[in-house]
């Protein structure tokens, strides 16, 4: 994967985004849902998960859950702070 993600940096122009989310290795439940969906996924934990955006400027807020990205709501949308999400998502600005 990182690989990869070295190839869409060469790759990338001027101003060019990397957005990405991952499955957490600290979430153990995640992998056994997705395997009983017939899903295989790879978690990893935070700091693979950062290196992945080498060559890319993390934007703020950083490396986080999805749902504090952004976490505005909007015009009748609620929260439900009692479901996790076994992710980390960010979005990189090449360098």
């Amino acid at each position: 994967m990182q690989r990869a993600t070295r190839h869409l940096a060469g790759a990338a122009g001027i101003r060019q985004f990397l957005e990405l989310a991952s499955p957490v290795l600290d979430f153990d439940r995640a992998v056994e849902m997705y395997k009983a969906g017939g899903v295989t996924l790879v978690p990893r934990s935070r700091a693979r998960v950062e290196r992945l955006f080498d060559g890319f400027d993390l934007l703020e807020p950083g490396l986080v859950w999805p749902p504090d990205w952004r976490p505005e709501l909007g015009v009748g949308e609620v929260r439900d702070e009692g479901t996790p999400v076994p992710l980390y998502a960010g979005v990189g600005r090449k360098r």
